[in-house]
C-alpha cells in the first residue's frame, strides 16, 4: 500500500508540472518569413510561372478561444494511469489477495 500511495504522489506531482507548463515554440518572425518567401516566390501553376507576392494574401487570424481546447500529452496520460490504476484495484480478485498473504 506505501508503494501504491507513493505511485499517487509521484502521479500527483507529474499532474500539476503538465498542467503549469506553458510552451513556447520557437517562431519564425515576420521579416525572417517575408526574406525567405520573396527569394523563392515563383511557382508553376495551371497558368504558367507566377509570382506569389502578386497573389490576393487574405490574413488568418486565430479566434481567441482557440487555445482553450489544448490540453497537454503528459495531462492525458496521467489520467489514463490514474484511471486504469483504478480499474485494476477496484476490480482486483479478493482470492489473489489471499494467495498473497499466504505466500
Amino acid at each position: 500500500m506505501k508503494s501504491f500511495s507513493a505511485t499517487l504522489i509521484v502521479l500527483g506531482i507529474l499532474f500539476y508540472v503538465a498542467c503549469n507548463i506553458e510552451g513556447d515554440l520557437p517562431s519564425m518572425s515576420a521579416e525572417t518569413l517575408r526574406s525567405t518567401h520573396a527569394r523563392d516566390a515563383w511557382r508553376r501553376t495551371v497558368q504558367g510561372w507566377e509570382n506569389t507576392t502578386e497573389w490576393e494574401q487574405v490574413p488568418i487570424i486565430a479566434p481567441e478561444w482557440a487555445h482553450l481546447g489544448a490540453i497537454h500529452p503528459a495531462l492525458v496520460a496521467a489520467l489514463q494511469v490514474l484511471i486504469s490504476l483504478g480499474a485494476l484495484l477496484a476490480w482486483a480478485p479478493s482470492s489473489a489477495a489471499s494467495i498473497a498473504k499466504q505466500q
